[in-house]
């Protein structure tokens, strides 16, 4: 066993090039010249251009926050959410990412370029859109401290999502980190005021707590102590949305023994904590288990998932199985490496193999409840990245580009449906789309796509790459190159005579606090494909009903198939807004306000009739929303 974890141990340093010599990185950080654990005092420390690891304990404890402005601090906190949004318990997403080490192109502060790669359908690069599924989400990686980049803070806090760092130590190096961290009462506390201070100076809710390597008897008791005191130390420095999570990996005997459930093996780490991360070699019985031994804490259990089919369950899109065991015992989940999508199947097709495989993990675990959006709020759908930037509808950089802390207000589910519609019936789709934007590198799409059943589980196929790492492959797919030059395309598709029945699909369901007496103004950036599509946006309030924005110039013909509700004219004729788009915008007034709560739970929708079978009707490239004057 000992030569199988040393060959393990080889295998991450081979793997992680970036993991340098634990003893060079202590000594240069005792003599000052690591810029992680020197903080503030030269230039290097005052502008850092990238988010660094702290790869030792050394580095760790001599870690202090910069003295000049940080650029790698996050600047979006995180929503708030309504008031008694979580009073009742619920079964929570964690994602924890895993991509080839972390720390690659999302890392920087500035819009990393990406190489050019003419294959590509889109920006070469991993990312993540559909956040309404996400309650949490962790950055992860192999060093000691993994603090999260700056983009992917700022991601989750714009989707009201949680943000984790990630603490790990395993192998034999682990085991004289521990030592080290946790060798005394007082190293615990230490350790747990410099990851507190870490998570506050970041702008980030809290910890990923991962120990896989055994440990003294000794130090277990300082191990509970230090969860304790980080807990405490992160409500009162990050405030009651702080969040730790114990990975199921050493147990309570100091024993590295994955349990797979909560037992008496790893419960007093479960008390400690806000939540357990089990391994993934769970079982049904075994998660029934632990939701009955949790004593009204069963959502904070939560089952791993393992996207690369690690442990007693299928990977790639076989683990939307494992969400839904989950879901049906009453706990949580906590979904690791979806980077498989991007790491491990054809990069060429990354968009629309995110979108298959986000539409089954979806399916199988839902939407979380809507966050609180404040107004004024606007949102151009920028997902972080482009195959080229875009302003005012023209490409002013033709370069592949990421920059994740640009990421704006993405769509709800993806943008998925939110009505049936009769077997074989085209449905309308929203969907995020690189190839064109108004601004940033991305917008809404809809579309019409002919029904087809879309098997999400399959058996695997033969690694790409040696293990642990097996890469299992998706259902093949017959490619569609011509939907993706019709998007882009000036000419409309052809169409057929008969007018497909009006459908709905989601843009967003958000909690919006609105004014009292007073309208909301509405403004939306779109272009047309089709000239027999009517298209309209549909506000729905917890009370005041339905509200239709057509995109109709005043006096055309604004009636919107059967939807009920009140018909609100626009405010002009469209305006130019430059590339082919047009600015349209509406005023709500406070009379069809007033009945609806303080806090009204507004599902905004884009909807869509049309004789087009397949293909782009319309782009919608920008949004906003706020509080009329007067």
């Amino acid at each position: 066993m000992c030569r199988l974890a040393e060959r393990a141990a080889r295998w991450w340093q081979r793997r992680y090039s970036r993991v340098v010599d634990t003893e060079e990185l202590e000594a240069a950080a005792a003599a000052g010249t690591t810029a992680a654990a020197r903080g503030g005092g030269d230039e290097e420390a005052a502008a850092p251009s990238h988010c660094v690891p702290l790869r030792s304990p050394t580095e760790l404890l001599a870690w202090r926050p910069p003295r000049a402005p940080d650029p790698r601090a996050s600047r979006v906190p995180p929503p708030p959410r309504r008031a008694g949004a979580d009073a009742e318990p619920r079964p929570r997403l964690l994602v924890c990412h895993d991509l080839q080490g972390g720390y690659g192109a999302d890392a920087g502060v500035e819009r990393a370029l990406l190489p050019q790669d003419g294959a590509c359908c889109g920006p070469p690069a991993f990312r993540i859109w559909h956040w309404s599924s996400v309650d949490t989400f962790a950055y992860f990686s192999h060093h000691l401290v993994t603090i999260p980049p700056r983009g992917w803070i700022e991601a989750a806090h714009t989707h009201g999502a949680k943000c984790l760092g990630t603490f790990i130590t395993e192998f034999k190096l682990g085991e004289g980190r521990c030592a080290r961290l946790f060798g005394t009462r007082a190293a615990a506390e230490a350790t747990a005021c410099q990851l507190a201070a870490i998570a506050a100076h970041f702008g980030f809710e809290g910890w990923l707590v991962n120990i896989e390597n055994p440990l003294p008897r000794a130090q277990v008791a300082n191990v509970l102590h230090f969860l304790a005191r980080l807990r405490a130390l992160l409500r009162r420095a990050v405030g009651p949305g702080a969040e730790v999570v114990w990975y199921d990996g050493v147990a309570a005997s100091g024993r590295l023994r994955r349990q797979g459930a909560l037992t008496a093996g790893n419960a007093p780490f479960f008390d400690a904590c806000d939540g357990l991360f089990l391994d993934y070699r769970w079982s049904r019985d075994g998660l029934a288990r632990s939701a009955e031994a949790a004593r009204g804490r069963a959502c904070d259990v939560y089952a791993g998932c393992d996207a690369f089919g690690r442990g007693a369950h299928a990977g790639g899109h076989g683990v939307v199985a494992a969400l839904a065991a989950a879901r049906a015992a009453g706990v949580s989940a906590a979904l690791f490496a979806p980077g498989w999508v991007f790491e491990c199947n054809d990069r060429a097709a990354f968009e629309q193999l995110q979108e298959r495989w986000w539409r089954g993990v979806e399916a199988a675990w839902g939407l979380r409840r809507p966050f609180d959006c404040r107004l004024p709020m606007a949102t151009s759908f920028n997902g972080g990245a482009g195959r080229a930037l875009f302003a005012r509808g023209a490409a002013v950089d033709p370069r592949p580009w990421l920059h994740l802390a640009s990421t704006q207000l993405l769509p709800t589910g993806g943008g998925g449906d939110a009505i049936e519609v009769p077997d074989g019936a085209p449905r309308l789709l929203l969907r995020l789309t690189t190839q064109t934007a108004y601004e940033g590198g991305s917008c809404i799409a809809a579309l019409l796509e002919p029904r087809q059943p879309q098997p999400l589980q399959g058996p695997p196929l033969q690694p790409r790459r040696p293990q642990p790492h097996p890469c299992p492959q998706p259902p093949q797919q017959p490619q569609q190159p011509q939907q993706r030059q019709q998007l882009l395309s000036p000419r409309p598709p052809q169409l057929p005579g008969a007018v497909a029945p009006s459908q709905e699909a989601r843009l967003f369901e958000l909690a919006v606090p609105l004014p009292p007496c007073k309208g909301l103004l509405v403004e939306c950036v779109a272009r047309a494909h089709c000239p027999l599509v009517r298209q309209a946006l549909v506000f729905e309030l917890a009370a005041a009903g339905r509200v239709t924005l057509p995109l109709q110039p005043p006096g055309a013909d604004a009636a919107f198939g059967a939807a009920p509700g009140v018909q609100i004219s626009a405010a002009g004729a469209p305006e130019d807004a430059g590339g082919g788009w047009e600015r349209w915008s509406w005023r709500v007034p406070g009379a069809r306000l007033a009945g609806a709560p303080p806090d009204a739970w507004a599902r905004a929708a884009a909807a869509a009739a049309a004789a087009s079978p397949a293909g782009a009707l319309a782009l919608i490239g920008h949004l906003a929303i706020r509080e009329a004057p007067g």
